[in-house]
């Protein structure tokens, strides 16, 4: 067996999918860039395709960088990832990016609705699949998970109380009302708290009880997080097998253990979008009363623009 990568690599590799997503859609934007909608020939359609094929390997090859590559051939060499892949439905006869893209801009040529490019279309569900497994390896390896379950509410309530001591100075009048003033809305305090209270419901781990397998169900929980957001359901079976990479057959959890794991992640999912539309709420207010009204408008849309990435980023990936 190779080495194990580092947690870097396997930080690297986390990355991977939300970079090549941008890559990707900003690489296929110039190749649609003078494309008609409706009007594409056969032979146009076939050239579009082996440009598009061309952007998504740069894409791909540039979002995983050296270390992420690392991580990735390391992974694809383990039977338990290989098990886990099956176990998620990825195969090994896949059609490939040719005929996916073929599908894609064959649909978007015919479509009826008009759409600048159809890079919105394309999805990398395997690379989602892996980015997954680093970034909850690095929580592991690192022992970022671990610090944050044991330390995190208590590191978010000492920022809360540091930023308190500093409004209750700056209200002492100690200072000029301009300048306290001034400092104030640099800091934006206020919203920093709000931000705080906010989060402290959601750092909490679904579970934090400080035993041996602490750190095997951290691990088990952010990858059935990450599954969830991104494939729609928690792929207990695949989890399983993950984390077999990672422990020991002793410290392995059963697969009822991620079940109840995974029912557990996903009411903190719930309370997350509850307070997420709660926050969006706050922020309208804020604006309503900084704004002036003629410009309003404008910065609700941009409000609006910023959840719609908030909630594409977190919608699950839907195959081509």
């Amino acid at each position: 067996m190779s080495q194990k990568p580092t947690a870097e690599e396997f930080l690297s590799l986390s990355e991977a999918a939300s970079r090549y997503h941008y890559m990707i859609r900003e690489c296929l934007n110039v190749v649609f860039r003078e494309v008609q909608q409706g009007k594409l020939t056969g032979a146009e359609i076939t050239d579009l395709v082996e440009r598009s094929v061309e952007a998504h390997e740069m894409a791909h090859e540039a979002s995983l960088g050296v270390e992420g590559v690392c991580a990735l051939k390391w992974l694809e060499k383990q039977a338990h990832f290989c098990v886990a892949k099956k176990a998620a439905n990825f195969k090994d006869d896949d059609p490939g990016w040719p005929t996916k893209f073929e599908s894609i801009i064959r649909y978007w040529n015919d479509s009826k609705y008009s759409s600048r490019s159809p890079y919105l279309s394309v999805s990398h569900e395997y690379l989602d699949f892996v980015s997954g497994v680093g970034g909850a390896a690095y929580g592991y390896m690192s022992g970022q998970s671990l610090r944050e379950a044991l330390n995190g509410a208590n590191t978010l309530e000492e920022i809360k109380s540091r930023l308190l001591e500093v409004e209750s100075l700056l209200a002492a009048c100690m200072l000029s009302k301009s300048l306290s003033a001034h400092i104030s809305d640099a800091l934006q305090i206020e919203r920093a708290v709000g931000i705080l209270d906010s989060e402290a419901p959601l750092i909490t781990p679904v579970s934090c009880r400080n035993d041996a397998n602490l750190p095997a169900r951290l691990m088990a929980s952010e990858l059935i997080w990450h599954y969830e957001r991104k494939f729609g359901e928690p792929l207990i079976d695949a989890v399983f097998q993950l984390l077999g990479l990672f422990f020991e057959n002793e410290n392995q959890l059963e697969k009822r253990t991620l079940q109840r794991l995974a029912a557990q992640v996903n009411k903190q999912a719930e309370r997350r979008e509850e307070i997420y539309l709660e926050q969006g709420r706050i922020e309208e207010e804020r604006l309503a009363a900084m704004v002036p009204a003629r410009t309003q408008r404008e910065a609700f849309a941009r409000l609006e623009n910023e959840r719609f990435r908030a909630a594409y980023e977190r919608m699950p990936s839907m195959k081509p």
